[in-house]
């Protein structure tokens, strides 16, 4: 079962259009207690942390299910975010880090080539390489959008 989380309610709504078996707008609702409720209580056996929001971090230990793994991608605006150490030693949780998803590129290419995955719901807008500042801009300013894809052709 996958979960997907977000403050955006239309972030959420799309993950569930793509395989999402559950949404938690946690602008309305309290994560920890759906995944409670979704999960009878045993909590996730992953958490991949994606946004780096002071709230999500936190929250990933209280969600993971006892044994579970936390990986955390999404990067803080601070320099030192507060976990709840003492909970990831008594849930005996793994917990690693990943920066910009090293060596994963080749495998996205020929999944994509291959027409194995269907990014095109994902995608917002596409921006051409000379008018990347637009592009940033926009992302910015817009919360609902997931991607924006740079064409560099």
């Amino acid at each position: 079962t996958v979960f997907a989380a977000d403050i955006v309610s239309e972030k959420v709504r799309r993950a569930q259009d793509h395989g999402a078996n559950a949404g938690i707008d946690v602008g309305s609702a309290d994560l920890v207690a759906a995944i409670d409720d979704h999960t009878d209580g045993r909590g996730v056996d992953l958490v991949i942390e994606a946004s780096g929001a002071q709230p999500a971090i936190a929250s990933a230990p209280r969600v993971a299910a006892r044994g579970g793994t936390i990986v955390f991608i999404g990067l803080s605006s601070a320099d030192e975010t507060p976990i709840d150490t003492n909970r990831i030693v008594d849930k005996e949780l793994d917990v690693a880090g990943s920066f910009r998803f090293r060596n994963t590129y080749p495998a996205a290419i020929e999944l994509l080539a291959a027409g194995a995955v269907d990014a095109t719901g994902i995608i917002d807008y596409e921006v051409s390489l000379s008018d990347l500042d637009t592009g940033f801009e926009r992302v910015l300013n817009d919360p609902e959008i997931v991607k924006g894809m740079i064409s560099i052709a």
